[in-house]
């Protein structure tokens, strides 16, 4: 067994950033991270841990590692002293070859050949990040270019929301601008502390910021907490700050890893308060205290949710066991370890006076909020939220507590297992009750195999008795090709190009020959991702939409492709005097309009098309949802190119396509993106991760129709300084009702020490 770990270890390599980053968090895919997740995992790659060094509440704090991974890791620096390679790190009980190669990005391995009670390494290291944008709308012309024009211009002359009329030089509105400032620094493995402050176009005013300060002790007292902080316990029944998967996407979203307390730079912060653990043995005693959400609730004196919580874990070799109590709920919670066997369970109930829910309250259950992108997207007509509503209020993600009637003592429950027949094949099962509330309970089932993922879950909503299955296929392989004879060998079987680039490289005695690579491999990395969701309740009736899409395939030239369908007579659009429809967000009541028939006087059309409003679109009638994505990531040398296509069928038929060209050095990489997308309903929105700096977090949503186009670039002149730059634009010239386009541009500095 030992030799086939040896062999994968040697075979394999580094992920990159955004592979190891997926395979920790659990998602499937960049999309279902929030800003703040992957801020931490970039925060944890440019000032990675020591793991012959750190401390048992410094290595949990990091998030990555289970409380078992902790202990085995610390009993085998007992034992045997430092850990001198990746490959030797595979052979401690707990670490599997797959989680060897994400850890990689995230931890370093210290001096090689170190003994037992070697002397601390105290060095101050620290970072500053100063960041800026600015934001300029380009206002969309009352006379759309292209041919396009004769069918929209007479829609437009009666619409409210027309442009005004003009033309020739293009006009900015008044530009927006951001900054923020981010600093963090660490005293060796015993002390960390981070600051944390900035604006966005939404939120001009600077707050106080987040502040941080942690210490790490070496015998009984694990660590001590002051400013903000997480804390993550159990399976997140009862206390889970921060960003929590809202799906069983993949296995590992199956079971959570709740490591207790840690500091924080998070631009959102959940808890302000004091907080500390000691260990005795193998128990562990965590306790904190909240005073607040942050310290600008604190300053201003609102929102002053008090929040007590403590945790008592037992570290076994085969059982972790753990009690979690807060001001509203308590859990119990317990981990069995068996041979290609690991179970998980938990139990949590809320005292007789609360009730809770872990999850967003309803009227932001249906929108991402957790991306400083969606304010600019999110249309106010059809979102129906607040204008004052703050983005980052779903990070604290906290319980929903309300008075429970006749002192009930509501209960959640999740229990599952996860099998590992052989390396590289593991399958899992999960079961969760959420109580009487608006929360889906069910079962879901997975499979991971190498290049292949599977999972199924089908859950009900206990108080209205509505039904939901979800599915999701992935396949991704690696293909790795010698185009030409070299002499240059390496060690690595694949090339991975990182996603994220970043200014660290993985540490240790055998890991330069696992990132040297030849110029003469191409390698590549398709991508096919299959998601559907169905919800009869969803299923939307004749009434409430108008139209099936019909295509108009000569609108432009490369219109006529069935794989770019991008003008539609659908409902939406004509919303006006001349062309008289129902709209898809009108209520059931609504009168019908008559069939819409498209004009043949304009040179256009070839033919008259006929569209009845009473026709409503099939997955739309079934409520159903079905999210294609195909990509291809090609790698030659220092370049790299890719391309992918996302198509939607739901309420209509939506897709979005971009391609990106790239090249990267160990000081220097450029990468171009330019793409095109149609998505007329919001209920159908893409979201497409797109190339930033590291802190800052680009998930757009993809509504309308348009293009967009975003150059990036990051330099790193010397050791200490590194700068970024992303310039992008999106513009909508063939949309069916008027929409501004926009042009942001996005400076970044980093000095590091």
């Amino acid at each position: 067994m030992k030799s086939l770990i040896l062999l994968w270890l040697a075979l394999s390599g580094p992920l990159g950033f955004q592979q190891a980053m997926l395979a920790l968090s659990g998602a499937s895919c960049v999309e279902e991270l929030s800003e703040d997740e992957i801020a931490r995992y970039q925060s944890l790659a440019a000032h990675p841990a020591d793991l012959n060094a750190a401390g048992r509440s410094r290595l949990l704090a990091t998030g990555l590692l289970t409380p078992f991974q902790v202990a085995s890791l610390l009993d085998y620096r007992t034992r045997s002293g430092a850990v001198l390679s990746w490959t030797e790190l595979g052979l401690v009980d707990g670490f599997t070859p797959e989680m060897v190669d994400a850890l990689q990005e995230f931890f370093v391995l210290g001096e090689p050949g170190g003994a037992p009670g070697q002397r601390e390494d105290r060095r101050l290291r620290q970072s500053l990040t100063l960041r800026s944008a600015v934001r300029a709308t380009l206002p969309a012309s009352s006379s759309p270019s292209g041919s396009f024009q004769p069918i929209l211009s007479a829609a437009r002359a009666s619409t409210p929301s027309a442009a005004p009329a003009g033309g020739g030089a293009i006009a900015f509105g008044r530009p927006a601008t951001t900054g923020g400032l981010k600093y963090e620094a660490n005293f060796g493995e015993r002390a960390a502390v981070y600051y944390s402050t900035r604006t966005t176009f939404s939120e001009p005013t600077p707050g106080w910021g987040t502040v941080s300060a942690a210490y790490y002790g070496r015998r009984a007292l694990g660590q001590l907490i002051v400013g903000h902080f997480g804390a993550r316990f159990g399976q997140g029944l009862v206390q889970w700050s921060g960003f929590q998967l809202s799906g069983y996407n993949s296995l590992g979203a199956f079971r959570r890893n709740g490591t207790g307390f840690s500091p924080t730079g998070s631009w959102s912060p959940s808890l302000f308060g004091i907080a500390t653990d000691w260990h005795f043995g193998p128990w562990r005693l965590s306790a904190g205290f909240s005073f607040a959400p942050s310290l600008d609730h604190l300053v201003t004196r609102r929102d002053m949710t008090r929040q007590p919580i403590a945790n008592l874990t037992y570290h076994g070799r085969r059982l972790t066991a753990g009690l979690t109590a807060t001001g509203q709920a308590a859990s119990l919670e317990a981990r069995f370890a068996l041979p290609a066997w690991s179970l998980f369970a938990e139990l949590a109930a809320s005292y007789p006076t609360c009730e809770f829910s872990a999850t967003q309250p309803d009227f932001l259950s249906s929108v991402r909020l957790d991306s400083p992108t969606t304010k600019s997207v999110l249309p106010s007509s059809q979102s129906g939220l607040p204008p004052t509503v703050r983005t980052d209020l779903l990070a604290a993600n906290p319980p929903d507590v309300s008075a429970a009637a006749g002192g009930s003592i509501p209960v959640r429950a999740v229990a599952g297992a996860i099998w590992v027949p052989a390396y590289g094949h593991k399958a899992g099962i999960v079961g969760r009750w959420l109580g009487i509330g608006k929360d889906y309970s069910g079962v879901a089932l997975g499979y991971e195999g190498p290049a292949l993922s599977l999972t199924a879950d089908a859950a009900v909503r206990p108080d209205t008795r509505a039904f939901q299955f979800k599915s999701l296929f992935q396949w991704h392989p690696t293909w790795t090709l010698p185009l030409f004879a070299s002499s240059a060998t390496s060690s690595a079987s694949s090339v991975r190009p990182s996603a994220f680039p970043t200014t660290i490289q993985s540490s240790g005695p055998d890991s330069s020959s696992s990132t040297q690579t030849s110029d003469h491999l191409l390698t590549l990395q398709p991508l096919l991702r299959v998601q559907l969701r169905w919800r009869p309740s969803d299923a939307v009736d004749a009434p409430a939409l108008s139209a099936v899409p019909a295509s108009f395939s000569n609108v432009y030239p490369f219109a006529q492709s069935s794989l770019f369908p991008i003008f539609t007579a659908d409902e939406s659009a004509f919303r006006s005097a001349a062309f008289p429809c129902i709209s898809a967000t009108s209520s059931p009541g609504a009168a019908v309009a008559e069939p819409m028939v498209m004009p043949t006087a304009s040179p256009l059309y070839a033919t008259t098309t006929t569209v009845s409003p009473s026709t409503v679109f099939p997955f739309a009638a079934a409520g159903v949802r079905l999210d294609l994505r195909a990509m291809l990531t090609a790698g030659y040398g220092p370049w790299v190119v890719s391309g992918r296509y996302d198509a939607v069928l739901g309420r209509g038929f939506a897709w979005n396509w971009y391609a990106e060209l790239g090249w990267k050095s160990d000081s220097f990489s450029f990468y171009m993106r330019g793409g095109i997308f149609k998505v007329d309903d919001w209920d159908d929105r893409i979201y497409v991760y797109e190339r930033d700096a590291p802190g800052s977090f680009t998930v757009p949503a993809r509504y309308g129709r348009g293009w967009d186009a975003a150059l990036y670039a990051a330099w790193r002149p010397a050791r200490r300084h590194s700068f970024w730059l992303r310039l992008e634009t999106v513009q909508y010239p063939w949309a069916l009702s008027h929409k501004d386009g926009r042009l942001e541009l996005r400076l970044q500095y980093r000095y590091q020490r």
